[in-house]
């Protein structure tokens, strides 16, 4: 007894044994932040399998991959790493699912139920993914946003299947090919038509059509291109439209605008600069300030009495 034991506590903590538990790995953990809610199985599914394999611990979730010890020094070892599978994906659940599953004592057994449960194996189920994918548009939403909804969509109605038989012959590198072909075509006639149609047809008719990724990445760039065009058209339609608002008119009443006009210099000693421009006598109107140069100076072609002069005076010279 005490030598079996003695090797549980070995499997279990020697970092080359296929049973080794790191300090860190406790029943608490969860291996994923997306807790499975039933119609996010996909992504689930994907998120488990991923951490799992990172800690050499995939076999679990196949009777085959670490199937139950026939030795029973190894078979601690064994129930330990068994029991903490089950915790961490008992902890990767929704709190609503977690009482329908805890009864399961052994990890590919709870690990089926879910995937019969939730899984997309169904007809059903992929019917309604085919449907979402073929009705999939961007619809005026960002490239980046639509690309993640049609590569999130295509993934669940294909990414885990292989369209070849596994082999890496010439026939099934030709079958890999033609299927990110039809990616790539499938995401581009998904894109708004009104902006992209040009680079579009300039991707399509690229011989051989580039990759999903490469389509992407050149959509993008097409997508920046216009918002910096549509962003200084912008500016220029705001400075247009404030250049043209009309000059203020006289309404019954109002006293006369008080204009300036330049002229040769004068000995005027009152005048150095003027803001009067556009200043009815006692309201301002609009503020334009004229700076006098050598040579030059400002009067006004009527000075009422209700308008005083600035006497700021003329630079010598």
């Amino acid at each position: 007894m005490a030598s079996e034991g003695t090797k549980k506590v070995r499997l279990i903590h020697d970092p080359t044994s296929p049973y080794y538990i790191h300090p860190s790995e406790s029943v608490g953990n969860s291996l994923t932040k997306h807790l499975l809610k039933g119609d996010n199985y996909d992504i689930w599914e994907k998120t488990i399998i991923n951490a799992l394999e990172g800690r050499s611990r995939a076999g679990f979730l196949n009777p085959s991959g670490f199937p139950k010890p026939t030795d029973e020094q190894e078979l601690a070892a064994w129930k330990a790493n068994n029991s903490i599978i089950c915790s961490w994906i008992c902890n990767s659940v929704d709190e609503h699912i977690q009482p329908s599953i805890i009864s399961h004592k052994i990890a590919h057994e709870l690990w089926l139920d879910l995937k019969t449960r939730y899984g997309g194996s169904n007809g059903s189920r992929i019917h309604q993914l085919k449907s979402e994918f073929q009705s999939l548009r961007q619809k005026g939403q960002t490239v980046v946003v639509y690309y993640n909804q049609f590569v999130t969509l295509w993934n669940k109605l294909y990414g885990s299947v292989d369209p070849t038989c596994g082999c890496r012959c010439e026939a099934a590198a030709l079958i890999r090919a033609r299927e990110e072909q039809e990616k790539t075509h499938h995401f581009l006639l998904g894109l708004d038509d009104e902006q992209f149609s040009h680079i579009r047809s300039q991707i399509i008719a690229t011989e051989p059509v580039p990759d999903i990724h490469r389509a992407y990445a050149l959509i993008v760039q097409e997508e920046r291109h216009k918002s910096i065009v549509r962003g200084r058209d912008d500016r220029m339609g705001a400075l247009a439209f404030a250049m043209q608002r009309p000059a203020p008119t006289l309404g019954r009443g109002d006293p006369p605008i008080i204009r300036a006009h330049i002229v040769e210099k004068t000995a005027i000693p009152w005048i150095g600069a003027i803001n009067c421009m556009g200043i009815r006598p006692g309201r301002a109107v609009e503020v334009a300030t004229l700076h006098l140069t050598e040579g030059v100076a400002a009067v006004a072609e009527r000075r009422p009495a209700a308008v005083a002069p600035l006497a700021v005076g003329l630079a010598e010279g």
